[in-house]
């Protein structure tokens, strides 16, 4: 049998905290219990290593459709979780989860995660004299 993958809810969207659709990635990483170096996909026979880290796209607040999680009942070693990030279209950290969570049934909601809107800089200096 097949491992089983879970797509995201198709009602999910993601907002910057202004409101305003978010446009970047959710990050997902595996945690694998500890003492464990990987983590497989436990319904085969023979070694099927999962990725560490799945990249979920996330167009003008809609997560994309075609990106799927693996049930975490169906890893090796059991007890394996997930993790998420948000990230801006350039990888960089939007913002964390504070908790591991479980994909159980497709479609899976996900984590909610805050996306602060960056502040302004600094003023640039200009400099007259180049």
């Amino acid at each position: 049998m097949p491992a089983r993958s879970a797509k995201v809810i198709s009602s999910a969207t993601q907002l910057w905290s202004n409101g305003d659709n978010f446009d970047g990635y959710m990050l997902v990483g595996i945690v694998v219990p500890s003492g464990k170096p990987r983590c497989e996909i436990g319904l085969y026979s023979g070694t099927v290593d999962v990725p560490v880290f799945t990249l979920i796209p996330i167009t003008n607040g809609v997560f994309d459709q075609s990106t799927g999680l693996i049930y975490t009942s169906d890893l090796t070693p059991p007890g394996a979780q997930y993790v998420a990030w948000l990230c801006d279209k350039t990888l960089q950290q939007i913002g964390a989860m504070a908790t591991a969570f479980t994909v159980t049934s497709s479609p899976w909601t996900p984590p909610s995660i805050t996306a602060t809107v960056p502040s302004a800089g600094s003023n640039p200096t200009p400099n007259f004299n180049t």
